[in-house]
């Protein structure tokens, strides 16, 4: 399953306080073909990460969970062997200071609330801003 998140489109309810809080209701759906599940665009947004971990509490045949958090986007162009421009300048396209916040807010909440929930079957991955370009910033 892949689910591209419209930042611009939701309303940013963040996660704050204790993890328990924002249980929801749990509803009796399961999903027992789902394998892999990749989420670009995640963000700190509650009802993002209730949604996550739906998922990850109801498809018992997941075998890998992806949360992408800058939409590929320093993948794309961080290697620096393949692409021209990045090679010239030295790093990968930049994101704007508001895209970066909120990529590292998404790292932590993701770190929080998620990654404790994450069945050791189910391989986890977590992909934020590059670590050799954003690092500090």
């Amino acid at each position: 399953m892949y689910l591209q998140v419209e930042q611009d489109a939701m309303m940013h309810d963040p996660v704050v306080g204790d993890d328990t809080e924002y249980r929801r209701q749990n509803l009796e759906c399961r999903n027992n073909s789902l394998r892999k599940v990749m989420i670009t665009g995640f963000c700190s947004a509650k009802s993002l990460v209730e949604l996550t971990v739906h998922i990850l509490e109801r498809t018992h045949s997941l075998e890998r969970f992806t949360l992408d958090i800058t939409y590929g986007y320093d993948r794309r162009t961080c290697n620096i062997a393949k692409f021209p421009i990045a090679r010239m300048i030295g790093q990968c396209w930049s994101l704007s200071k508001r895209a970066l916040e909120e990529a590292h807010r998404a790292v932590e909440t993701a770190d929080r609330y998620i990654k404790g929930r994450v069945p050791s079957s189910v391989q986890f991955e977590v992909l934020g801003p590059c670590p050799r370009c954003h690092i500090g910033k």
